[in-house]
């Protein structure tokens, strides 16, 4: 069965996700492509990655704001033969995938995965994971509380039957065993994204900034990787908050 996955083409969680459910299809049950688009281009670790594990890819730019022909260029890809199940990690693309599907193509299933985070949504966000609602077969959210707020947001137009809960888990194929030992004196914590407005890094800032004024019998270290427009905003935080970097 081929499923074609519709996701970011930049850093994110979008590609950790869509590879690690490519490694855990350890019998090889299934076909795996990957839409990449964006305002980005395609990460060189996801080229890196597809060309390894011998999958398919393609890529749609997209133009900041309003790009009526990138969702155009969308359907015409979504809606090429041979898928049988569409994997969109966002709510955007939803109506080129429902297009796609009915105009005969064999697209069994439109499934979205939902994670921003939904006090960052802006009202066309709300307005996509809307229309993902009532387009799409399934929808799959990270936690229930997480649900419960889209229901809340939504109302009405929520669909209990096509909603279901998938934490996010951890592909232990990207961790080894080590040698060194433990350091029980020392607490890390660590995060890994864009550095976008969404992301909500400062107040992860501040929450760090907050611990740091407890008594604490353990050092803490907070590790950020990534890169993006923010970055200049996350360093005026770390002045505003006191924080040493290295």
């Amino acid at each position: 069965m081929k499923i074609l996955h519709v996701l970011y083409s930049g850093l994110g969680g979008h590609g950790n996700v869509f590879f690690s459910m490519v490694d855990a299809d350890e019998q090889g049950e299934f076909t795996f492509e990957a839409l990449f688009n964006g305002i980005e281009e395609v990460k060189a670790e996801y080229i890196e990655h597809c060309t390894a594990k011998n999958i398919h890819w393609h890529f749609i730019k997209k133009k900041p704001g309003l790009d009526i022909p990138y969702f155009i260029r969308l359907y015409r890809q979504e809606k090429k033969p041979g898928r049988r199940i569409i994997f969109l990690h966002g709510g955007a693309a939803a109506l080129p995938a429902k297009l796609a599907k009915i105009t005969g193509t064999g697209i069994q299933k439109i499934i979205v995965r939902e994670t921003q985070a939904n006090h960052l949504k802006t009202r066309i966000d709300w307005f996509y994971l809307a229309t993902a609602m009532l387009l799409a077969d399934n929808m799959v959210y990270l936690s229930e509380a997480y649900r419960q707020q889209v229901k809340a947001k939504l109302k009405w137009l929520f669909r209990e039957k096509r909603s279901v809960v998938i934490p996010n888990g951890i592909n232990l194929l990207t961790y080894g065993k080590t040698t060194k030992p433990h350091d029980a004196s020392r607490v890390v914590l660590g995060m890994q994204s864009r550095l976008i407005d969404i992301k909500d890094h400062l107040t992860l800032l501040d929450a760090f900034a907050i611990l740091l004024k407890k008594e604490m019998p353990v050092t803490l270290q907070l590790q950020i990787a990534g890169d993006g427009a923010f970055k200049k905003h996350w360093k005026k935080k770390l002045q505003h908050c006191k924080l040493q970097t290295r």
